[in-house]
């Protein structure tokens, strides 16, 4: 049987650990992170052409480090890409780092003039708790907007207009509006599913 309190969210983005604490701790988990000032672990991001392989590599890097923790009862990571259908496996793994170097306003460039502008997130979390791995997945279909619209969300969310919405970005949603539709809102379920299932 697995029993989790604290979960020790391996990541230093802001949004992924707002949207985390926002679907698990309404749960009963508590989760902290880079960001509380609780670790300074760094993590080296594989070069892989999918997210499971990156997340599982990350959880093992982190296996040592969370060992020598006290009151942490797993610990988790999260990947998450973003798929362009005109491009395929393009920005995918290596979204935060395409993101960086072209900026919204590139990926409006590259896609300028494109009819088609089909796109998906998706996102992989594993959570280690002892000898348990529990790998949970993710993913939202949508579009590209022809404009950044909103001021939410962080990321390509600004871009992103989920086919099961009603016409606005992730960006103009609430955090509510965006955990029912998004990839990572799925993923979030998935996990607690699993975790259920152990329990």
């Amino acid at each position: 049987m697995v029993k989790l309190k604290r979960i020790l969210f391996l990541t230093s983005n802001e949004g992924k650990l707002r949207e985390a604490k926002h679907a698990l701790e309404p749960r009963g988990y508590e989760i902290v992170s880079f960001a509380d000032g609780t670790s300074k672990v760094q993590l080296v991001e594989v070069q892989a052409n999918d997210l499971v392989t990156v997340a599982l590599s990350k959880i093992e890097q982190a296996e040592s480090y969370v060992g020598n923790m006290h009151q942490i009862d797993g610990v988790m990571v999260e990947d998450a890409g973003f798929f362009i259908d005109a491009h395929p496996s393009f920005p995918g793994v290596y979204s935060a780092h395409i993101l960086k170097s072209l900026g919204l306003e590139g990926i409006l460039q590259l896609m300028r003039g494109q009819k088609e502008r089909g796109a998906e997130f998706q996102s992989t979390i594993v959570l280690q708790v002892k000898s348990e791995r529990i790998v949970a997945q993710g993913s939202c279909r949508g579009r590209i907007s022809e404009e950044i619209r909103g001021v939410g969300g962080f990321g390509y969310d600004p871009l992103f207009i989920p086919e099961d919405g009603d016409g606005r970005t992730f960006a103009e949603m609430t955090l509510n509006e965006k955990k029912a539709l998004s990839h990572r809102g799925h993923a979030m379920a998935r996990l607690v599913t699993l975790l259920e299932d152990l329990g």
